[in-house]
């Protein structure tokens, strides 16, 4: 009787492991634009959006087949997640993370040979700092910050 149940037990959580939500594959988007090919996610539409906008930030959205951006709006489906650019050549342009349309995260950026470029820190739609790969580095200070 324990086997069976050991089995059972194994054969259930198995089954509601692998299964992943067929609703996750909907959010991806990929498309070419400006000569680049978009690799992406947006916010599921049963999630709430912003409810007040900072007009000092860039949000970035989705809408007609198109990645947009604005100060301080939005017009479409918010990019949230992963979000990956390449050349026509398939090697990486930039590669980042999006929070409600605010980049977040490290994001980096490539030549089309693919040496690195930059890499920049963000923080909810704002530039912390950037890491040129030439030698230099630049840190903002607020006021500088501020003056974007």
């Amino acid at each position: 009787m324990k086997p069976l149940l050991l089995f059972l037990l194994t054969a259930i959580t198995l089954t509601s492991f692998s299964q992943k939500p067929l609703k996750d594959f909907y959010l991806k988007r990929t498309l070419s634009q400006d000569g680049l090919q978009y690799e992406f996610s947006v916010l599921d539409e049963d999630k709430h959006g912003i409810l007040h906008y900072n007009k000092d930030k860039f949000y970035f959205w989705y809408k007609a087949q198109g990645v947009k951006w604005t100060q301080g709006e939005s017009s479409g489906t918010l990019l949230h997640g992963e979000f990956e650019s390449f050349y026509e050549n398939d090697q990486l342009f930039q590669k980042g993370d999006f929070k409600r349309g605010l980049k977040c995260g490290e994001w980096m950026h490539w030549r089309e040979d693919g040496s690195l470029v930059y890499a920049e820190l963000w923080h909810k739609g704002e530039l912390k700092s950037k890491k040129w790969y030439n030698g230099s580095c630049i840190r903002l200070s607020p006021d500088e910050q501020n003056k974007k």
